[in-house]
């Protein structure tokens, strides 16, 4: 009869994978393997694997990964190491993506020049109170809204109703700065 002395694979279960600004979190769900120890490995779509260092199991089966090594705006693939006896087996491969740091920034009004219904499209750093406002020429505000609400990220309002025909300004103030930009309407 043949026997053989090589270590069980580990069962492995992906928990959760998920990016925030800042960090990247993994945990993985690793039952029974007592004695096997953990490692978290890393990779960039361009690059190869690197070890992020061992991780301990918890008292629910499972190992966290805390990667705040992050750039905002990267995607990592992570995946789980695990070491019995001299045998490294990997698990639980999964993509996490970075989210950009949001920031103020005032795309302008699409389509421009527009002959009918317009779109503003803009982003804001966070959920402090902003004001989206159009003016024309004369200085007259002929459209404004709170849009701090919206919180942080990329937001459109449309403007449905008519508006003469001339060159307006889209202003959208936040945090004590204004960001301005022109459209003009044509009928």
């Amino acid at each position: 009869a043949l026997t053989w002395d090589l270590p069980t694979p580990a069962l492995v279960s992906l928990v959760s994978a998920r990016g925030e600004r800042g960090v990247a979190r993994v945990t993985w769900l690793v039952p029974g393997n007592e004695g096997a120890r953990f490692t978290a490995w890393r990779r960039t779509e361009a690059g190869g694997w690197t070890a992020m260092g061992d991780l301990v199991r918890d008292d629910r089966q499972t190992v966290t990964l805390q990667d705040r090594s992050v750039v905002d705006g990267a995607r990592y693939e992570y995946r789980l190491g695990i070491l019995e006896g001299s045998n490294e087996t990997y698990a639980g491969e999964a993509w996490v993506e970075i989210p950009r740091a949001a920031k103020l920034s005032l795309a302008g009004a699409r389509p421009n020049p527009a002959a009918g219904p317009l779109a503003i499209a803009f982003s804001l750093a966070d959920e402090s109170p902003a004001r989206l406002e159009l003016f024309d020429t004369a200085g007259r505000s002929v459209f404004a809204r709170e849009v701090g609400s919206l919180g942080a990220g990329d937001h459109e309002v449309r403007i449905e109703r008519a508006l003469a025909s001339g060159l307006y300004f889209v202003r959208l103030k936040q945090q004590g700065r204004t960001l301005t930009s022109r459209v003009l309407i044509t009928r």
